[in-house]
């Protein structure tokens, strides 16, 4: 029924019983099966799930079970950290003793409970046949594209919740057993069903999202990568990481709703192209980028696309027979034989080429160079996107060199954001070599357009604004090598002191 009212965020659209079949059925997915290698398309080429591969996937699995207990410890260390052993000890051997106590009381019922908790456990982790995570097997798998692009927990959620049952059986059994041979009377011997409330209180701060330095990270980074684009900009994005925080903030606070987000991970379904031309053009509220007030067109711009659904529809992946050549505006790029287009590679393609002049267009620093299609000699960095210059040249003045593989960088653009306009969550005053691994990497794109600022004011010889952006870079991606760029720099003034940190831009 929600999706029959055409909401403006509407995955999958199942609003008829043939698309819900072809949602539950994950149709939307390239297939794979258990037999695969699962970094690999599915196919005769295929080379075969692996051995190394299985005992990452149970490493994977053991790994979340070891989350369960006391994962409030040790936060930074998401691979089986050493405070949290005892615990994970403790409510392994009572869940084991549950069994036992479970199986003499109701046979019937604990081989229920085993099948449920064997199936949604490791059956599911042979079934679904994941990735190396995202937080283990780098000496195996360097690439990080060969991995899970986040934690996968919650798939093995009911089985972690029936090792819970387990866990408690076994302190029912504890109590029941100090009753009867120590002959303690009830209050003394209750003292043991006390242990059922350790993972309540050892998890409570990692289950939390309410507190803490990086409490609004995930927010205030939507915010700056939305700041980053022009008004009515199209913004390309990677996948769910770095969009849902996006439409979080155009969706519930209503801010630069007149930016037209596409998620490159759905770009290779119809009905999500079909909904980016649907979805109506919103209007640019000013007093959300008053900055932008001087660039902002007089009247929203049309619909992102024109292709109908028959088109749509015959959209297909493609191998190129022969060379193609691609111009729009000022773009103009030949993709040779045998270059594979993808359908979001064909989607991103007719949005520029029926978006010159009419819409800034922009891809996220997330989306990665491979979504860049070959256009990066077109693009400038301002912030966290990439502008492609389609209609015009940018202007040379603007420009410093670009970072190692990205394009050059508008200098004032991208200084004013970072220092005037971005939020940066209460970053300045944190540690963010203690920040969980997800919240850590956010912090890491945070200080990319400060890289990128610190070394073009130091090719223009300008110490003061370059060792200002390198430090604050510094405080949000602890890097080694940053460090020894600021250590050489501040090796020329010995006045200044290794450690001090920019100040985050006043709020």
């Amino acid at each position: 029924m929600r999706a029959g009212l055409q909401p403006f965020i509407n995955e999958a659209d199942p609003s008829t019983w043939q698309s819900l079949l072809a949602v539950i059925r994950r149709e939307q997915y390239p297939p794979r099966s258990p037999l695969d290698n699962p970094i690999y398309q599915s196919g005769p080429d295929n080379p075969g799930r692996s051995l190394s591969l299985l005992w990452l996937q149970l490493q994977n699995y053991l790994q979340y079970f070891d989350w369960q207990w006391a994962n409030s410890l040790r936060t930074t260390q998401p691979v089986f950290a050493w405070p949290r052993l005892p615990f994970t000890l403790l409510f392994t051997s009572l869940g084991i003793y549950g069994m036992q106590v479970i199986k003499r009381r109701d046979r019937g019922m604990f081989w229920l409970l085993l099948l449920l908790w064997l199936t949604t456990g490791l059956g599911l982790m042979i079934y679904i046949n994941f990735k190396p995570g995202f937080s283990v097997g780098y000496d195996l798998f360097p690439d990080p594209n060969h991995h899970e692009v986040r934690e996968r927990d919650y798939f093995y959620t009911v089985s972690y919740q029936i090792w819970g049952l387990f866990a408690g059986a076994g302190i029912a059994g504890l109590y029941q057993l100090i009753r009867r041979e120590f002959r303690m009377p009830p209050r003394v011997a209750g003292g043991v069903l006390a242990l059922a409330l350790l993972p309540f209180v050892m998890n409570f701060k990692a289950a939390s999202r309410a507190h803490g330095k990086d409490a609004r990270l995930a927010r205030d980074f939507a915010y700056d990568l939305l700041q980053s684009v022009e008004p009515y900009g199209i913004l390309f994005t990677n996948g769910d990481n770095d969009t849902f925080p996006l439409w979080y903030l155009q969706e519930v606070e209503e801010i630069r709703q007149d930016v037209s987000v596409v998620n490159l991970s759905l770009g290779n379904t119809d009905w999500y192209v079909r909904q980016l031309r649907d979805n109506p053009v919103r209007s640019f509220v000013p007093e959300q980028a008053p900055w932008y007030a001087g660039v902002a067109p007089a009247q929203s711009p049309p619909a992102l696309h024109t292709l109908t659904d028959q088109e749509i529809r015959n959209l297909q992946p493609q191998l190129l027979a022969r060379g193609i050549r691609f111009v729009a505006g000022r773009v103009d790029h030949t993709y040779p034989e045998n270059t594979p287009l993808y359908v979001k590679d064909i989607l991103i393609l007719r949005l520029i080429q029926e978006n010159v002049g009419r819409r800034p267009i922009y891809f996220s620093l997330t989306a990665g160079s491979g979504s860049w299609l070959g256009l990066q000699s077109y693009m400038t960095q301002q912030g966290l996107a990439l502008k492609v210059h389609a209609a015009q040249p940018p202007d040379s003045s603007r420009l410093g060199p670009g970072l190692a593989g990205f394009p050059p960088v508008d200098v004032p653009r991208t200084d004013s954001l970072v220092w005037n306009v971005y939020r940066y969550a209460e970053l300045a005053e944190a540690d963010t070599l203690v920040l969980e691994p997800t919240a850590r990497n956010i912090a890491t794109n945070l200080s990319i357009p400060l890289i990128a600022l610190g070394q073009a004011y130091q090719l223009q010889g300008d110490a003061a604004r370059s060792m200002k952006n390198f430090e604050f870079a510094y405080k949000l991606g602890p890097d080694p090598n940053l460090g020894q760029v600021i250590r050489a720099l501040k090796a020329r003034d010995t006045g200044a002191v290794f450690g001090d940190t920019a100040r985050a831009p006043g709020r």
